[in-house]
């Protein structure tokens, strides 16, 4: 059976934070607090990436495409954050850099936390 076709949305907003006084009445979720970089993917036949504020990072992040192209996804949004951590799986600004630097060479590793896929 062939999956439904609906056409990949060109563009979608992040979910965005809403600050509120005290956690909703009833049966309610959270998550962790990921400290990286926010990234939206477009997967639709390639991967494109794209900043919260709609820039396109492909180029900037081509080991995250490539990581993302390899998925068996056919065509969806994820809406996530790039982290980079140390040994011990905590961010630090230095790693962060460093790890920038090395992504466009294609050596570094990297975790991708998504929290929403559309």
């Amino acid at each position: 059976m062939q999956p439904p076709t609906v056409p990949c949305p060109e563009r979608i907003a992040p979910q965005l934070v809403t600050l509120v006084g005290r956690p909703p009445a009833g049966a309610w979720r959270s998550e962790i607090k990921y400290d990286g970089y926010r990234m939206l993917a477009r997967i639709d036949g390639s991967v494109q990436l794209f900043t919260k504020n709609g820039y396109d990072w492909t180029d900037r992040m081509p080991l995250a495409a490539a990581d993302l192209a390899r998925m068996a996804v056919h065509s969806a949004w994820l809406d996530g954050e790039v982290v980079v951590q140390d040994d011990d799986g905590r961010r630090r600004a230095s790693v962060w850099r460093a790890t920038w630097s090395r992504s466009r060479r294609g050596e570094c590793p990297r975790r991708h936390c998504v929290r929403g896929v559309g």
